[in-house]
């Protein structure tokens, strides 16, 4: 029963495309923009994804969260992610755990480090990914160097991020992992609302495609939705911000998997 359990959850994770070969961390504000980012106010998960064009501000940013895919609690997902930036340098740093180590368990620590001038930004990610099996089985593991660029002009802000540099693998006997590419824009409208989309490009892979919005309802409140291609994933969800604590709920629904959500507590911490 319990290999059983193992191989449901891995071709759960596989079909779904749900990170299974990433070296990323879940974010909920991407969840509910159809992959897309908050460029012009990220979180710390945001980031770990696109790091740079930072303010000078010295601020330390916190974000913990849980995901659970497909109404599962065995495809669980928790996640922490920490960005300090001061000055024209930011600096991120994520974890993530998939599973329990007695059955199937993905780890992934991600950190990046972005450089600002001007208005233009550079940046690099090295990332971590560990597979644990039950029964005594051997882990395995590999890392994965990216780098990242940005440009923020007054209509908006682009980012392009390059993952899986070295093509990584997790045995000798393992294929490479494929590179991968991704563009993060975002479009500022009035005071009131914000698009953004983004393009993800993989080696042997057909490109997924995402767009959202997201509306200031109140000073404190925020409602965004978004959709995303290959497969077509429709995703929404709510802020509530009081002083420097965000709440962050996403949900998003699969064609043939079905409902996931997510939960983020994002803290802004001011230094002098």
């Amino acid at each position: 029963m319990r290999l059983w359990t193992v191989l449901v959850i891995i071709a759960i994770v596989l079909f779904a495309k749900a990170d299974a070969l990433a070296f990323g961390i879940r974010s909920s504000r991407a969840d509910m923009l159809g992959g897309s980012l908050s460029l012009s106010a990220p979180s710390a998960t945001d980031f770990l994804s696109a790091p740079g064009l930072v303010g000078k501000d010295r601020r330390l940013y916190v974000d913990a969260g849980v995901a659970r895919r497909f109404e599962l609690s065995e495809l669980d997902v928790g996640f922490l992610a920490l960005g300090y930036r001061r000055g024209d340098v930011l600096f991120s740093l994520g974890v993530q755990q998939f599973g329990s180590s007695d059955l199937f368990a993905e780890q992934i620590a991600r950190a990046a480090l972005g450089y600002r001038l001007r208005n233009v930004s550079a940046s690099v990610t090295l990332s971590f990914k560990r597979f644990e099996f039950g029964g005594g089985y051997q882990s395995l593991n590999s890392r994965a160097l990216g780098f990242g660029a940005g440009l923020r002009t007054r209509h908006g802000t682009v980012h392009l991020a390059v993952d899986n540099l070295n093509r990584p693998t997790f045995s000798e006997s393992a294929p490479a992992e494929p590179r991968q590419a991704s563009v993060f824009a975002e479009l500022s409208g009035r005071a009131s609302f914000t698009i953004v989309a983004s393009a993800r490009f993989e080696e042997r892979a057909r490109p997924n495609f995402g767009l959202g919005q997201t509306v200031t309802l109140t000073d404190f409140a925020k409602l965004s939705w978004g959709i995303s291609s290959e497969p077509l994933i429709y995703g929404a969800g709510f802020e509530i911000s009081k002083s420097r604590v965000t709440f962050i709920y996403a949900g998003s629904i699969h064609p043939a998997l079905g409902f996931s959500q997510s939960l983020t507590l994002s803290l802004l911490l001011t230094g002098k």
